[in-house]
Order: structure tokens, then C-alpha cells, then sequence
């Protein structure tokens, strides 16, 4: 591998460590939707529990419950050292690289060969910076790649138990919702209507019926009109 092609792979693994670099930023959305997903799950257990007193049910739901909770926050722990505390390097500026250039013409601008000392310097000056910047944010990646991993274990065994507390806490009846929508009705004894059920008659007599209008007979026309008695 000659001068060339070694600057090459220079080039391409920094370029390659930066896109890495972009795919894990994008890759801790969906574990992180999931997290949230889970832990709302959880909250809703808690808001809406209610011990209905079967010791067996109740004894499977915290233990699972417990176990849900637990592997959930250690997911919530390898996230955020996924994400957080890292410090990535690249290349100056487009202004800083100019200006070195600019220096390296002004150094060799004497010298027979100036061009071509110009040209190594600079391409050594590259290649320098794409090592340590690629050495860099490989490391970066390489532990950020882990701790996602282990975010994806936590929060698929987080999922299970979750999934499996529920069983019993559905099974027991421990939903408080459920509670509140049932009515007990225990009969201890018969029966007993008290108080008239029919109403009470009347003390006075009711008034008398309005009587019928009186027929009045006008220019052969037969009129009902009401007459005031």
C-alpha cells in the first residue's frame, strides 16, 4: 500500500467513524420510545392497584413487578452512558486548513521543490488529523455501540416481566377501575316494605266537572260556543 492509498483509508475510516456516529444518535430514538412505553405501563399498575387479597396472585405480581422495575432502570442507566459523556474530534476548519496551507507555501516558497513540500507537508498535516480523529471516535462509537446493546437487553427483559406482572394482576383483580364498576348486593334477611304503598284518599270531594257549552243556533249555522256559567 502505497502513500496514497494509505491516505485514502485514512480518509474513508473518518468519514466511516462520523456516519457511525450519526447512526447511533438515531438508533437511541426507538429504545428510548419503548423505555417510555414501559415505564407508563408500570405507572398505570401502581395508580390503579388494589390488593383483593389473594396472597398467590399478589405474590407473583410484586416479585414480576419488582423485576420490571429493576431492569428497567438499569436499561434507563445504560441509555444515558450511551448517549452522554462523549467528545468527538474533527478536522479544523475550512479557514485554520487554508491558512496552514497558506504557511507551508509562504515556509517553502525559497526552495526548489517548494511545490512538493508543500504537498507532503499538507497531505501529512491530513492524514495526521484523520488518525487521531478516527482513532478517537472509534473508541467513542465502539462504547456507545455496547451500552446500546445493553439498553436493548434490559428494556426486552423489562418488557417480558411487565408483560407477565400483568397476568396476575388481572387474574387477582387487582384493578381498582375494576373494583369501583362492581356492586355487592348481600340479602341478610326478608324483605320489609314499610309506609302506605297506595296513596291516601282525599279528606274533600274533587270540584264538579266543567259542564258542556250550551249549543246557540244563529242564521242557521250551528255553533258549539262556550258559555261562562
Amino acid at each position: 500500500m502505497n502513500a496514497s492509498d494509505l491516505f485514502g483509508f485514512y480518509e474513508k475510516l473518518y468519514f466511516h467513524e462520523i456516519e457511525m456516529r450519526e447512526k447511533l444518535n438515531s438508533r437511541i430514538q426507538v429504545p428510548l420510545a419503548i423505555l417510555m412505553s414501559v415505564v407508563g405501563f408500570l405507572a398505570f399498575m401502581f395508580r390503579n392497584f388494589i390488593n383483593s387479597g389473594d396472597k398467590v396472585c399478589l405474590g407473583f405480581f410484586v416479585f414480576l413487578y419488582i423485576l420490571s422495575a429493576i431492569t428497567i432502570m438499569t436499561g434507563l442507566v445504560y441509555l444515558i452512558r450511551s448517549y452522554y459523556g462523549y467528545e468527538y474530534s474533527f478536522l479544523p476548519s475550512a479557514a485554520e486548513t487554508e491558512k496552514y496551507r497558506l504557511l507551508l507555501i509562504e515556509t517553502y516558497k525559497e526552495f526548489s521543490d517548494s511545490d512538493n513540500l508543500v504537498e507532503r507537508y499538507f497531505t501529512e498535516y491530513l492524514q495526521k488529523y484523520y488518525i487521531e480523529c478516527s482513532t478517537n471516535n472509534t473508541e467513542n462509537n465502539d462504547r456507545r455501540g455496547l451500552f446500546l446493546h445493553f439498553t436493548n437487553k434490559f428494556i426486552v427483559l423489562s418488557c417480558v416481566f411487565a408483560f407477565l406482572s400483568f397476568v396476575p394482576f388481572h387474574l387477582g383483580q387487582m384493578d381498582k377501575e375494576h373494583k369501583d364498576k362492581t356492586t355487592i348486593v348481600r340479602i341478610s334477611g326478608p324483605i320489609e316494605l314499610k309506609g302506605n304503598l297506595m296513596p291516601k284518599n282525599q279528606d274533600t270531594a274533587p270540584p264538579p266537572p266543567q259542564p258542556p257549552p250550551k249549543r246557540i243556533i244563529k242564521e242557521g249555522v250551528k255553533i258549539n260556543q262556550p258559555v261562562k256559567p
